[in-house]
């Protein structure tokens, strides 16, 4: 079995999710020896790669998976991380954005400068007023990542930032990239606000709109609100980690190669440190315990549920509730009638039927619990309050000789699909699997199997202490 298909067969989860705008800003990751690289991979609609980074000899290695946008933007970027967080079995740990920003001139930013931002907003979100665009900040929540800001602070100290800089003067005279002259500029990282918006700035006064919404700006790009913003929806620690390229109102590709390094390596040392840190694995025990709380939640719910499937009578509704769930209707169906019967104490053999005074003092509790699993499972579809609403809306009455209830009767079998069956006290025979597709609304449950007084009256009575249960 050769390496990738080795990496796929046996990851469900990663620990990390590395996403870049364009495929190059991954080069120098793809190039670290320390990661064990499969080839790329089509997953559940994300192309990546899936890297194992064994960082000590007693500890797991770390699963990374690396992917990039088919198109830059905010649109692409959201679908991106998106599906980089949903194609895995359990959510990574960790996202993490790396590349390429623009930086401001006035902003005493240099090429090649690390920009981590703690804020990130787009510049360009407003309302037309007037022939002008006004500007409204939004901005997308950083509490989540906090703690790495902290410790991206502690880790890139003037001493890395200088061997980082170092590391890429050698690379230098291989020819591989420009690097600015370490006489000359020291390598900086900056941690402070980024503006973020659809377009690729060229011109100073888009930066002059990015800075008029946010002073202390440091940079703009086209993703990290993406980013920041989907990553925190699905709960997940995230971080931007970014390096300057080119100075905005000016392109400049001269330093693209070494921006690309300097946010590399960054990331590579902030990963390093997290796992030397027992990051991953004490967040594996929150999740572990975390998972252990919803399971005990999930039990007391079940067994609430469990309490809430008997009826004042103490009559047991777990199997109607269980052939419902499975859409078993008819099965349900007659569950209904046989649990009414046993409600009304009316369950021996010459006595199958339910009295009006049985029907007028049937527990609302109980007509609660039987009408609620119907309407649910139903999607609204079936159930006595379903029916009653269709009885009164014909202009249905309990007491009134004033009305002609044969002809409601008539209209309301019509209505809920009991035309079909022509003797008055007759109730339909119907195929389990078509009845939700092909019935009409309030066809289910059909109560005058046990609702059997001389007359029809028997549903009247019955819908109208639904009525009175308010249901």
């Amino acid at each position: 079995m050769n390496n990738r298909q080795q990496l796929v067969d046996t990851v469900d989860t990663v620990d990390i999710v590395v996403i870049a705008a364009l495929k190059d800003e991954l080069d120098f990751l793809f190039a670290k020896k320390e990661i064990n690289w499969g080839e790329w991979i089509d997953l559940n609609h994300l192309s990546c790669k899936i890297g194992a980074l064994s960082w000590s000899d007693s500890a797991q290695p770390l699963k990374i998976a690396a992917t990039y946008a088919e198109g830059i933007g905010l649109v692409d970027t959201a679908i991106l991380a998106t599906n980089a967080i949903l194609s895995w079995q359990q959510k990574p740990k960790l996202v993490a954005m790396i590349g390429i920003c623009g930086g401001l001139k006035k902003s005493s930013i240099h090429f090649g400068d690390i920009v981590v931002p703690e804020l990130t907003y787009l510049y360009q979100f407003g309302s037309y007023e007037n022939g002008q665009i006004k500007s409204r900040l939004k901005t997308a929540e950083v509490n989540r990542q906090t703690k790495l800001i902290t410790r991206m602070k502690n880790i890139l100290n003037e001493t890395k930032l200088k061997k980082i800089h170092k590391s890429a003067w050698d690379l230098r005279f291989n020819g591989e990239m420009n690097v600015p002259d370490p006489k000359d500029s020291n390598l900086k990282i900056h941690f402070g606000p980024m503006g973020a918006a659809d377009l690729v700035v060229k011109d100073d006064q888009k930066i002059e709109e990015a800075k008029e919404v946010e002073e202390k700006v440091v940079a703009v790009d086209m993703e990290s609100y993406a980013v920041l913003r989907t990553a925190n929806d699905f709960g997940i620690d995230a971080i931007v980690i970014k390096s300057v390229s080119d100075l905005c109102g000016g392109k400049n590709d001269d330093f693209r190669k070494y921006a690309k390094f300097t946010a590399t390596e960054a990331f590579y040392l902030l990963v390093k440190d997290l796992a030397r840190g027992n990051y991953f694995e004490r967040y594996e025990e929150i999740l572990q315990q975390q998972l252990a709380v919803k399971d005990q939640r999930i039990t007391q719910l079940e067994e609430l549920f469990k309490t809430l499937l008997k009826g004042a009578t103490g009559v047991d509704y777990t199997k109607l509730h269980d052939h419902l769930a499975a859409g078993e209707w008819k099965a349900a169906d007659q569950e209904t009638a046989d649990r009414m019967l046993e409600v009304a104490n009316r369950v021996k053999v010459n006595d199958k039927w339910l009295r009006q005074e049985d029907i007028d003092n049937f527990p609302c509790e109980d007509l609660r619990t039987i009408d609620q699993l119907w309407v649910h499972y139903s999607n609204g579809h079936f159930g006595f309050s379903v029916q009653k609403n269709i009885y009164i809306g014909l202009g249905g009455k309990r007491d009134d000789d004033q009305i002609n209830h044969d002809q409601i009767w008539k209209e309301f079998k019509e209505r809920v699909g009991w035309a079909d069956f022509p003797n008055k006290f007759s109730f339909p025979e119907y195929d389990n699997t078509s009845v939700i597709v092909d019935r009409d609304k309030g066809f289910l449950p059909c109560a005058g199997r046990v609702v059997c007084t001389s007359t029809w009256g028997g549903l009247r009575i019955l819908y109208f202490r639904v009525q009175t249960c308010r249901l």
